[in-house]
């Protein structure tokens, strides 16, 4: 039988790392899944956030070793054949990329969204100039990300619808055009343009918050 200090010390590692992640505080979220790793290795999903958190700091190296870690352990699961390729599609390799799309695309077995998603992807990764637009939206995107966070939301934009056509697939800078249109230049129309774009790519917790968020605003300016 497990030792109830240890499940309840790995439950409260697996919270803080999670929300350090969501903070953007990675580094943070690396030392608390570091420290669960050290309690408990065989912790489903331990190894593959670690790698998750590594991807984030662009530790890449880092994160293909927990990445295969957690392969050893939980077997080739969709989350991480995806993760895999994501990895291999940010440090610029095509065909890895394609291979580990396909192969979570075979995983998936029904139809969805992140199947439809992976699709998408299979697509942009067979175009060799394709790929290589769909790099540049990512140094697009993050850009576009550090410009908001200096509340520059004219420059941000900019740089984020840039990156939405660039690269079709990506839902986060769709997303992120959401939010400013929808907290900065309060515009419900084009948020919920920006927000339906990204919903309509994946079903993803952040977008469906802010979609619930922006249809209260909608009401509320109806009321008014």
């Amino acid at each position: 039988m497990r030792n109830p200090l240890t499940f309840l010390r790995t439950r409260l590692l697996e919270r803080l790392a999670m929300n350090s992640f969501v903070a953007s505080d990675f580094h943070k979220s690396a030392a608390y899944w570091r420290k669960l790793v050290r309690l408990d290795p065989e912790h489903p999903g331990v190894h593959y956030n670690l790698g998750l958190v590594h991807m984030a700091t662009k530790s890449y190296e880092e994160a293909e070793q927990a990445f295969q870690a957690e392969r050893a352990r939980q077997g080739e699961t969709p989350p991480l054949l995806n993760a895999l390729a994501e990895l291999a599609f940010l440090k610029g390799e095509r065909m890895a990329a394609l291979d580990f799309y396909r192969q979570a695309a075979r995983a998936e077995r029904r139809p969805s969204k992140e199947g439809q998603l992976l699709e998408s992807k299979i697509a942009l990764c067979r175009d060799d100039e394709r790929f290589a637009r769909a790099l540049t939206a990512r140094d697009d995107f993050e850009a576009g990300c550090a410009l908001m966070q200096e509340e520059r939301f004219d420059e941000a934009e900019e740089k984020l619808q840039r990156a939405a056509e660039a690269d079709p697939t990506h839902f986060l800078t769709r997303n992120n055009l959401g939010v400013i249109a929808m907290n900065v230049q309060r515009d419900l129309e084009r948020a919920r343009i920006y927000f339906e774009q990204a919903d309509n790519l994946i079903d993803h917790p952040l977008i469906k918050a802010n979609l619930r968020k922006l249809t209260h605003l909608e009401a509320e300016e109806q009321r008014t």
